[in-house]
């Protein structure tokens, strides 16, 4: 009885002439493909921003020793002494290899001196009052980096009142 059923539908459904089932499949085949085709940009995309995300986590890893290089070089003690200007130049050189491949991760340092205050790129930690236009900085407590224009740590700043 089932096969009497489905019988007596596809009699009463029209025939379709090759060319609709031509034309019919080539739609199908187009959307399959814009399908795809979306999905290889929505994967491509997911990667770079996974990719993305990798970096700012190790960047965000290194600053830390990389602000305490700058802090031990900026305290270095004075001295004649050969083997202390030979172990300073050494960490000197150890500082600039860490900048240099924090740089090639696509890290930039956010400017601050003179600079108007943008609340996603710096963070007022002091204000002080030197007749200068209202929010410019003074001063920087400490850097501030960003990748690809994302703020990584942003950086602390005296500002103008």
């Amino acid at each position: 009885m089932e096969e009497e059923k489905k019988n007596e539908e596809l009699a009463e459904t029209p025939e379709k002439t090759p060319e609709q089932l031509c034309a019919e499949m080539e739609l199908n085949w187009k959307r399959a493909l814009a399908d795809y085709q979306n999905l290889q940009k929505d994967v491509a995309r997911e990667r770079a921003e996974m990719g993305q995300y990798a970096t700012l986590r190790v960047v965000e890893r290194f600053l830390p020793i990389f602000d305490n290089f700058n802090t031990a070089l900026a305290h270095m003690p004075k001295s004649d002494d050969k083997t202390v200007v030979n172990w300073a130049v050494g960490v000197g050189f150890i500082q600039k290899q860490l900048e240099e491949a924090l740089r090639n991760l696509g890290l930039t340092i956010i400017k601050t001196a003179g600079e108007t205050f943008d609340a996603t790129k710096h963070e007022a930690v002091g204000e002080e009052d030197e007749g200068k236009p209202h929010g410019t900085i003074l001063k920087e407590v400490q850097a501030g980096y960003e990748i690809g224009g994302k703020t990584v740590r942003p950086a602390k700043v005296i500002v103008n009142k």
